[in-house]
Parts: structure tokens; sequence; C-alpha cells
């Protein structure tokens, strides 16, 4: 965990170990985008907090935005009258 930035969690050892393990194994992607929520607190609970749920639709825009950027544009074609018949 020595090196980790800010407190040790069970979060930063698992992307830690990820990022280790791609690199290993010379898998490492040229590009990476990482999304998340900082939450306020790290306790048990049965819901999300309200700030969490709060920033869930911006979230998931982000990411929606994120994908289309790196999907390819769809190539549209005009299909002849005689194929629709």
């Amino acid at each position: 965990m020595e090196g980790l930035p800010g407190t040790p969690s069970v979060h930063q050892i698992g992307f830690a170990d990820l990022i280790a393990t791609l690199r290993l194994l010379g898998k490492f992607p040229q590009k990476m985008v990482l999304f998340g929520v900082q939450p306020q607190e790290t306790g048990w609970a049965a819901s999300l907090s309200e700030p969490v749920d709060a920033a869930l639709p911006a979230l998931v825009d982000a990411i929606i935005d994120q994908l289309q950027e790196w999907m390819p544009k769809p190539k549209w074609r005009t299909i002849p009258d005689q194929a629709l018949r």
C-alpha cells in the first residue's frame, strides 16, 4: 500500500493491482478514463447517500459521452427503393 495516494482502502488495492497486472501483461491501454463519485463517508448503508445519488445522472452522462467519443460513427448508406419492395 505504500506509495499509493490517499488513505489505504480496498478500492485502491483493487485498482492498483489492476494497473500493475495490465502493465505486467503488456496490455496497458493507450487511453484510460476513470469515472467516479467521491462519497462523503464510506460506512454501511442500504441506499446511496443523497449527494452520491444526485451525482449519478451527470456521471452516467459523462460515461455515455466518453463512449460515444471512442466508438466509431455509424456510416449511413442509402438503400435503393427496389430493395425495399
